[in-house]
C-alpha cells in the first residue's frame, strides 16, 4: 500500500491490476501472485467483457496470451503479456501493438511482483 496525500488529507492508494485471458485457473494463480503488491484486481476473459474507457481505471493490465487484447487498437495504460510463446515474431508483435511487456511464461512469481511494482 503506498501514501500519498490528496488535497491535504493522508489517502491510500493501491495499484489496480486488470487480469485478461487465460484459463481461470491461470488467472486465479495470477491474483495470487500479485496480491502481496496490496492490488486491487479484475479478473476478465476478455478485454471486450469491459468498455475501453473503463480500461483506463486500471493501472496495469496483464494479459495472458496476445489474443485476449485483440479488438483494442492502443494503450494509454501499463499493459503486459505473458505467453507461453518465445517465437520473436510474437513478442515483436505484441511491442508494435503497444505491449510494454512482453514475458515468457512460466514466470517466476517474484520476478513479475518486481516488474509490477508501483513507480508512483
Amino acid at each position: 500500500m503506498v501514501f500519498g496525500f490528496g488535497g491535504g488529507v493522508l489517502t491510500s492508494w493501491a495499484m489496480r491490476i486488470l487480469i485478461v485471458g487465460g484459463a481461470l485457473a491461470d488467472r486465479c494463480a495470477l491474483q495470487g501472485v500479485v496480491a502481496p503488491l496490496g492490488c486491487e484486481v479484475e479478473c476478465v476473459t476478455a478485454v471486450t467483457e469491459i468498455a475501453e474507457s473503463d480500461i483506463e481505471a486500471f493501472d496495469v493490465v496483464l494479459a495472458v496470451g496476445a489474443d485476449p487484447l485483440s479488438g483494442v487498437s492502443g494503450f494509454s495504460r501499463r499493459v503486459m503479456v505473458l505467453s507461453p510463446s518465445r517465437e520473436e515474431q510474437a513478442v515483436l508483435g505484441a511491442l508494435e501493438r503497444g505491449i510494454n511487456q512482453y514475458l515468457s511464461l512460466p514466470v517466476e512469481p517474484c520476478r513479475l511482483r518486481r516488474k509490477l511494482r508501483p513507480t508512483r
